[in-house]
């Protein structure tokens, strides 16, 4: 029986090969190892904290927004919420919305009212608000999208129909 021997050459091609592979191999992992959460809902609330059926409430929203150098983010980010009744666990739609990035403040810690408003439940009782969001833009070049839930950190108290605050609302 002969043995088979590769070419000095050969060893070096060899070589050359397993190293370009090696290197697009680690490439890829950093591209899909590196963290993607530019924007990161920290919690939010009901302003008012007690509503009518139907009535408009706003959300102030605490949110850390950071984008490093490497990271480029699509402004534009679609909102789906719904409201969860807190004893029964009926969910009822909240509403949909489109939140641009660009016209919030960077940094960690940072506050909002958000510019969607959301129609309050029309059954009375503790409803709790969540959100789902999500984000996409690239990493080192690679695409990536960030999805998250996140609940309400308050309930929204839904009055009766004939509490005198929605009888004022309504002006009876």
């Amino acid at each position: 029986m002969g043995s088979t021997r590769l070419a000095p050459r050969n060893y070096w091609l060899l070589i050359g090969v397993f190293v370009m592979f090696f290197g697009l191999a680690m490439t890829g992992l950093r591209d899909r190892a590196a963290p993607f959460h530019p924007f990161q809902v920290i919690s939010y609330t009901a302003q008012p904290p007690d509503a009518c059926p139907l009535q408009e409430v706003e959300m102030t929203v605490n949110y850390n927004l950071v984008m490093p150098e490497h990271m480029t983010v699509n402004p534009i980010v679609p909102v789906k919420s719904w409201w969860v009744n807190a004893e029964t666990q009926q969910q009822v739609d909240g509403g949909e919305g489109r939140l641009d990035l660009s016209e919030l403040d960077r940094g960690t810690g940072q506050r909002y009212v958000s510019p969607i408003l959301r129609a309050a439940p029309n059954t009375p009782g503790r409803w709790r608000l969540l959100s789902e969001v999500r984000v996409s833009g690239t990493v080192y070049g690679t695409d990536r999208e960030d999805f998250f839930v996140t609940p309400a950190e308050d309930t929204l108290r839904v009055l009766e129909p004939a509490h005198p605050t929605c009888l004022a609302l309504t002006g009876r």
